[in-house]
């Protein structure tokens, strides 16, 4: 495992400026999944770095929205959003490295989509009414056992 790399955010800085070095930090600075992990795919191949104990399948991240029909590799989540949902996972697998990036991922779409009702889309626009309506998602779209875990 790579040496871990703490974000602190600059209190005189704001708050886009913190988002923008997070993301810098985490694209430019992590080994997470490995150094040679190209940052601005769509798809991140990490059956390399996760390993999980009798898979022979390809381990993938997708970092695209939901509902996203037979290829997901064609719809991507929107920017800002986006690079921060990359950034995040990349980030909280170096703290807490999970084989089910899926979870991660899916509780973003659903953090995505609440943005996208209100026709926004930067991580510096979730409030209290985005996280209960992306709450709502979950429950909508999975068992009460996976939403459970993906809240």
């Amino acid at each position: 495992m790579s040496d871990v790399v703490l974000f602190t955010p600059m209190v005189e800085k704001t708050a886009q400026e913190n988002l923008e070095a997070f993301i810098d930090l985490c694209k430019n600075k992590l080994a997470v999944f490995g150094k040679d992990l190209s940052f601005d795919d769509l798809v991140w191949d990490i059956t390399d770095t996760v390993q999980a104990r009798g898979k022979i399948a390809r381990k993938r991240i997708y970092f695209s929205v939901w509902n996203q029909g037979d290829d997901p590799a064609t719809h991507p989540m929107p920017e800002p959003f986006l690079s921060f949902s990359k950034a995040y996972v990349r980030y909280q697998h170096g703290f807490k490295p999970i084989i089910d990036q899926d979870a991660r991922v899916s509780s973003l779409r659903a953090i995505c989509a609440a943005l996208g009702e209100i026709k926004k889309f930067s991580p510096l626009d979730v409030d209290g009414h985005v996280l209960n309506r992306a709450a709502q998602l979950i429950e909508e779209k999975y068992v009460p056992e996976r939403a459970y875990r993906l809240g």
